[in-house]
């Protein structure tokens, strides 16, 4: 499959399931409430939804981190 092709499953998917991109995560739509955030390096490259945990972490350049995916440990911090 080609990239336009890759990039048309990843919308239609994205579609199917109510989701949108925001604050580098994913969001469900569920009941007209936000439920997340879902890790974006899974979903992106696997198509999964993986929820996210809540840390408290810093990092050795001190950046803070609120989140983290149990899969693959992205990191993010959302405000």
């Amino acid at each position: 499959m080609g990239k336009i092709e890759d990039l048309k499953k990843k919308e239609e998917l994205m579609l199917d399931l109510d989701i949108k991109f925001e604050n580098d995560a994913y969001y469900k739509d569920y009941c007209g409430e936000k439920d997340g955030p879902y890790c974006s390096c899974c979903f992106d490259f696997n198509d999964k939804l993986v929820r996210m945990h809540e840390i408290c972490e810093n990092d050795a350049k001190n950046n803070i981190y609120n989140y983290i995916c149990p899969k693959c440990k992205t990191k993010i911090l959302i405000e």
